[in-house]
């Protein structure tokens, strides 16, 4: 008997958009403190939906190795207007709503949830408080991105990735610094780019195998759009037969190179990053941790779900490229996290460089690069996040994250200095935080392909020495905060109420003493601990119980790493011909 619960990814993407027309109802109304309760209650649902539904994913493999069919189903005919046994050539459409869960998919969708229950969960500033437009959009977006990695159909993909670009617009160009509009625009233009490869390389895509299937039988003329065929059909099109490996060896180059560089622009792939560092130092601190939960998954999800299962011959070939690539972006960003005076900027450049160490893992083309690519990629949903949002809430006592402008915190504000503190070495690749273990499976993925690990190590070090100095700055030494409420600028200038200007210049050998503060604040309150508590935890649970998470993701990748395993060699039994292995 099919229950409600076999189709909860139907209701992790309809339950969100639910909410959001609830909450701008309510808060039409003048009922704004109802609206905000509302909706993070939705959120919260969905955050225990999505966990149930973790809970009842079945990540076993058959036999033969596969893994099951995407589970929990749920495929509505969406429009088809053709019937099956036309005439022969593409006359027509089979395009369905289709939504379930795999192992690739399973994990970014539970991540997503979490993501937007804490930020809607956290205190914002005042000016995000007092309007609901803010949650209503979150949810939007919470819905969107649940389309996008629960579709099983080209259409809803398409449409939870514009969806995403367009949320993600509003709120970047309606809160966050001065710069804010300009900043919305080029990531508008950066996204639009992407968009528009990926759209024209999935579009090929349908044409390319509906036509080539069109050969083999007259009659399937109807535009197929169903994902796992898509890409099940696209993995056998070269051996079908030598007809179809002329057409596909043709145009399967330009397809690669369509959503290659198309999901590149999203992952943030080096040195297609500026849209990622502009974003985080003029978005509000909540759209930043949005970004860094739901934006960096984007790209490697595309690249794992289409690339590296559809074109093996071309990844192959392009691989040392892109590889060598991808750990100088890792080195030069790591490089530049550290010539960074801005928290928000360190925490931005330190996820960009992960980035490049997770496309790394990828493009050694195994099993355990792409899990642990994965499992890096789920990290940076929560490590990067959970500083956002700590720094905004420093951001918001004084105005400032200039790192000069702080010393000694964690004697002052010890819940502020444990959780910024967890938070920054999470993105170090210290032993036991963050993505400890991802580090251990990419670079053991980069050392078995012959990657340039000299480089990767160092790198790796570095990244980790940047977030302790930064640490040291800050929470430790002698105690040193800002004027409360002025911008902290470079040459620690600021202006007190009565006009009263203080000022010292960082050539100075003494810091600034405690009698020019003018006020101590208190420490973290609940609404800004508990999120930063839930997101580290799972950070945490990451490194200290991977399996969990990688039994699931490799269950979910048995099409992406098959074209790219040696087949075990085959026992004959004695007796038989031969009678030794082959």
């Amino acid at each position: 008997m099919v229950s409600v619960l076999d189709h909860l990814p139907l209701i992790l993407v309809a339950l969100p958009l639910i909410g959001a027309v609830l909450t701008g109802v309510f808060a039409h109304f003048g009922s704004a403190p109802i609206a905000r309760q509302l909706a993070r209650s939705n959120a919260i649902l969905t955050l225990a939906l999505a966990l149930l539904m973790a809970a009842r994913f079945d990540d076993r493999l058959s036999e033969d190795g596969r893994a099951a069919s995407p589970q929990m189903r749920t495929t509505v005919l969406w429009l088809a207007d053709a019937p099956i046994d036309a005439p022969g050539g593409i006359t027509g459409l089979d395009i369905r709503f289709s939504l379930g869960v795999d192992g690739l998919s399973l994990w970014p969708l539970v991540t997503t949830a979490l993501i937007v229950c804490a930020v809607l969960s956290s205190r914002r500033p005042a000016a995000m408080e007092e309007s609901t437009a803010f949650e209503v959009l979150v949810l939007c977006l919470s819905s969107g991105a649940m389309l996008l990695f629960a579709a099983q159909d080209v259409v809803p993909f398409a449409i939870g990735l514009q969806c995403v670009a367009g949320v993600f617009f509003l709120l970047i160009g309606w809160w966050g610094g001065a710069d804010r509009r300009a900043v919305a625009m080029k990531f508008a233009t950066y996204y639009a780019a992407g968009g528009t490869l990926i759209l024209l390389g999935l579009a090929g895509l349908v044409i390319s195998v509906t036509w080539i299937r069109g050969e083999l039988d007259p009659r399937r003329t109807a535009l197929l759009f169903d994902l796992p065929t898509l890409i099940a059909d696209g993995q056998r099109l070269s051996t079908w037969s030598e007809t179809t490996a002329i057409h596909w060896f043709a145009v399967a180059p330009y397809l690669f190179l369509a959503l290659l560089a198309g999901f590149a622009i999203l992952t943030p792939a080096f040195p297609l990053h500026p849209w990622w560092t502009s974003l985080v130092a003029e978005a509000a601190a909540p759209v930043a941790a949005l970004a860094a939960g739901i934006l960096l998954k984007v790209g490697l999800y595309g690249w794992l779900r289409f690339v590296a299962p559809l074109f093996p011959a071309e990844c192959v070939a392009w691989a040392p490229w892109l590889s060598g690539l991808a750990v100088l972006g890792f080195l030069q960003l790591g490089l530049v996290a550290l010539a960074q005076n801005d928290l928000r900027r360190f925490v931005g450049c330190a996820a960009a460089a992960l980035v490049q160490l997770e496309v790394a893992g990828f493009w050694t083309l195994s099993s355990s690069g792409f899990a642990g690519g994965a499992l890096l990629n789920l990290a940076l949903g929560c490590s990067p996040a959970a500083a956002f949002l700590l720094i905004g809430a420093l951001e918001d006592r004084y105005r400032t994250r200039d790192i000069d402008a702080f010393g000694g915190m964690a004697a002052h504000y010890p819940r502020l200095g444990l959780c910024l503190g967890a938070a920054l070495l999470s993105l170090s690749g210290l032993p036991w935080l963050g993505g400890w273990a991802a580090f251990l499976l990419i670079v053991t993925a980069v050392a078995s392909s012959g990657g340039p690990l000299t480089v990767l190590l160092p790198a790796m070090i570095s990244l980790s020495w940047g977030a302790i100095w930064i640490l040291q700055r800050t929470l430790f030494g002698r105690f040193r905060e800002p004027l409360q409420g002025f911008q902290f600028s470079a040459s620690w200038m600021s202006i007190a109420p009565d006009g009263r200007q203080a000022a010292w210049s960082t050539s100075e050998t003494d810091s600034p003493s405690d009698a020019q503060v003018v006020g101590r604040l208190p420490d973290l309150g609940f609404r800004e601990i508990a999120p930063a508590i839930m997101l580290l935890a799972v950070s945490l649970g990451l490194s200290l119980a991977p399996q969990v998470f990688v039994k699931t993701l490799k269950s979910g990748l048995t099409l992406s790493v098959s074209p790219y395993e040696v087949p075990p060699p085959r026992v004959v039994a004695p007796g038989q011909a031969g009678g030794e292995e082959e």
